[in-house]
């Protein structure tokens, strides 16, 4: 893949999980190379925005969201989504932050 999913929403899930969906690059619709996508996401530092500890959850081809779960609670996240085929690993999506919920 040359370009990366893009409209990457995440929100609150619960106090311990979040909702991701994002929409394919229109180049990775019905391509049969792509072998499904990247989630990375990951407690922000606090301090350059960069991931803490990034963990890395691999989606179908068909996958258009995920429920990442086991998050820390009340914790601000950075997550990308990156589709993968054949041939390796495509550019990252623009990465966007969100929180999970309180108690």
């Amino acid at each position: 893949p040359t370009a990366p999913p893009h409209e990457l929403r995440c929100s609150g899930a619960g106090s311990t999980s979040l909702s991701v969906s994002w929409a394919p690059a229109p180049e990775d619709r019905g391509n049969a190379a792509l072998l499904g996508y990247e989630v990375r996401y990951g407690v922000v530092d606090g301090g350059d925005g960069e991931f803490d500890s990034a963990q890395t959850l691999r989606l179908e081809p068909d996958a258009g969201q995920a429920l990442l779960t086991g998050l820390r609670r009340w914790s601000l996240y950075r997550v990308t989504v990156a589709a993968i085929a054949a041939q390796g690993g495509g550019p990252e999506s623009a990465a966007v932050r969100c929180r999970t919920d309180e108690d």
